[in-house]
């Protein structure tokens, strides 16, 4: 077989699945996985489903701190986080590169550098092409809420990321200097094409073996069900669902009893959008639940009358290419998707070419779908998917692992005809 070299922040069990899904399904196309991950100490570790599936898997902790140690300020200047346990991170990882014949080394962030300088230190190290996944990018997130609103912690985190500019500059050059770079859309690949060529769109998925259509189960409550944090409204806004909500419960087409709206967030009722759900009269309705085990996860999916994405317009200081992982797991069950505010560019472009649902603009078009679903579910007592699943494919964690395959070798090739 194959070997690929991977350099990631949390891997599974931790969360962050996009690697572990990866790992999974890499033996299917030849290539064997080996994995030196940062332990990200958030307590989140409920994915032991993707274990067992790496060759090698070393968890590298982080060095004992106060949430503010001054060695923080290091990151801000140096591109290998010292309390994070980079250096550590960094031994193992080539160790490993020296006793082993790799064919490349693949690296996978979130929002900042860490650790991908280390996996191409590695890989220049053992002469091997570095692959870099970016799951986030700072600059998608747009603006959280306007600095007369901030608050303390918010004020703090707007600081905090204006210090980080040197992190951009080290990120910028792990992506010139990388043999590739893939990302999670298209508003991410274009980006990024500025810093490198060789740029791949890899979706985020579903894994086909957890997430898949059963038929839809009859129940005496409509349910709309959210999966995921909720931060600001300003980047997930579910006003238009709350108007509609109000406007229905007014027409008496509903009641708190029989219609409920389910955010398993892990916020119990403090976020923005618990006080917009009051603000609006609609809290009645809502149920804000902490995160259950990812086991737990497909199941809820199945039984559910709607499926929620909260998400905002991206033009201007909206959100840009969010295209969560949740999204495509919604996607595989085949429940109906609602999503509001529509981002009106990729989340609304993939509905309409899977004729999953709705992206919502405005409160009338919001109120008229989720109307037409309620008294499908009043007549049959469960509302039936409308996904095309000849669309689906290209999303699955197989595919997908295939897709990462072909980049892999893409590079080789390339390094070879040097």
């Amino acid at each position: 077989m194959k070997k690929v070299l991977i350099v990631c922040d949390p891997f599974p069990p931790q969360f962050a699945p996009r690697m572990g899904y990866l790992v999974k399904y890499l033996g299917q196309f030849g290539w064997e996985a080996h994995v030196v991950a940062a332990d990200d100490n958030s307590g989140r570790s409920n994915m032991g489903e993707l274990t067992g599936y790496a060759k090698e898997v070393h968890i590298i902790p982080q060095k004992p701190h106060r949430k503010w140690n001054l060695l923080h300020l290091l990151a801000l200047f140096w591109p290998f986080d010292y309390l994070r346990g980079e250096y550590d991170l960094r031994r193992k990882a080539l160790e490993i590169a020296r006793s082993n014949k790799f064919e490349v080394v693949l690296s996978s962030i979130s929002f900042n550098v860490f650790p991908s300088y280390t996996a191409l230190w590695v890989a220049r190290k053992c002469n091997l092409p570095h692959i870099l996944d970016i799951r986030d990018l700072s600059e998608q997130a747009g603006v959280r809420c306007h600095f007369w609103q901030m608050k303390g912690k918010e004020l703090l985190s707007l600081v905090w990321s204006r210090l980080r500019f040197m992190g951009r500059y080290f990120r910028n050059k792990v992506i010139r200097e990388s043999s590739a770079v893939v990302s999670v859309s298209d508003w991410h690949c274009n980006f990024l094409k500025k810093w490198n060529p060789h740029v791949h769109l890899i979706y985020n998925g579903f894994d086909p073996e957890t997430f898949y259509p059963t038929e839809p189960a009859k129940s005496d409550v409509f349910s709309i069900v959210y999966m995921g944090t909720l931060g600001t409204t300003a980047i997930r806004d579910p006003e238009l669902l709350f108007r509609a909500t109000r406007q229905l419960s007014e027409e008496h087409l509903i009641s708190r009893e029989t219609f409920r709206m389910k955010f398993y967030c892990g916020d119990t009722g403090d976020s923005q959008a618990a006080t917009m759900a009051r603000e609006l009269g609609v809290d009645g309705f809502c149920d804000f639940l902490d995160f259950i085990p990812s086991s737990d996860v497909p199941n809820v999916l199945q039984t559910a009358s709607m499926l929620l994405v909260l998400t905002n317009r991206s033009e201007g200081e909206g959100p840009k290419g969010t295209l969560t992982t949740k999204f495509f797991e919604y996607l595989a069950v085949n429940r109906p998707i609602l999503c509001v505010r529509s981002d009106e560019t990729c989340l609304e472009a993939a509905i309409r070419e899977t004729n999953s649902g709705l992206a919502g603009r405005n409160v009338e078009e919001v109120y008229e779908y989720l109307k037409s679903k309620v008294l499908e579910w009043k007549v049959n007592g469960c509302v039936r998917g409308t996904t095309d699943p000849a669309a689906l494919e290209k999303y699955s964690r197989v595919r997908q692992a295939e897709q990462f395959v072909d980049v892999f070798e893409n590079a080789v090739r390339r390094r070879n005809v040097r």
